[in-house]
């Protein structure tokens, strides 16, 4: 069986955004249909069926369920450090439901082609069946931020960079041992058990 791979520019990987758990994988799954000759986003067609089982929805209402969740996705922002400023830009630039064949047709914005669309360098490779695997939004983006680092073996975060990649604010976890447990050691556990690699973090107090 081959890789599903997903291809994203590491920009991309380290902007600063917040999604749901369902969200995230929702994401995820479309940016494992782009291929290295698209020069554009192409209106991508999935049963809505297939989408529930990947984003583990309940059989009993998902429609609606998913539903919500493009709802919300479609006005979720990322927002991306580029050399002359900041973008602030929506994920999906649409979503159309067809109700009498149980498809929805889904694409990425048009802003976002320099993150995923024909990436000569600075991007990291991510396998869809590892990755979506995860069941931590934050387990998902640590998983991501390593795989960035990993022929490397290491990288270091200052404790607010972090938490600004991860779209954690300031009352959420706000001392750092409940940092620790609800997020890095929730991660930590995960992608342990679920992923190609292990990872491990240590304090560096100044």
């Amino acid at each position: 069986m081959s890789k599903e791979l997903i291809v994203k520019h590491n920009k991309l990987i380290e902007a600063n955004y917040k999604l749901t758990l369902q969200e995230q994988k929702l994401i995820l799954t479309l940016a494992r249909e782009i291929t290295k000759e698209d020069n554009n986003f192409k209106k991508c067609v999935f049963t809505v069926e297939q989408l529930s089982d990947i984003l583990g929805l309940e059989k009993k209402g998902y429609y609606s369920e998913l539903k919500e969740i493009t709802k919300s996705l479609i006005s979720r922002v990322i927002q991306i450090k580029e050399p002359d400023g900041l973008l602030q830009v929506s994920w999906l630039n649409s979503a159309k439901y067809y109700d009498n064949k149980g498809t929805i047709e889904l694409s990425f914005s048009n802003d976002l082609k320099p993150y995923l669309l024909q990436l000569g360098n600075h991007f990291t490779k991510l396998e869809f069946n590892q990755i979506v695997s995860l069941n931590s939004v934050y387990a998902i983006r640590i998983y991501e931020l390593c795989k960035q680092y990993q022929k490397l073996g290491e990288r270091t975060a200052e404790l607010q960079e972090l938490r600004s990649i991860l779209a954690i604010e300031r009352k959420e976890y706000p001392f750092y041992a409940n940092f620790k447990v609800k997020v890095l050691s929730v991660a930590e556990r995960e992608i342990n058990e679920k992923t190609d690699i292990s990872i491990s973090f240590e304090e560096i107090k100044t």
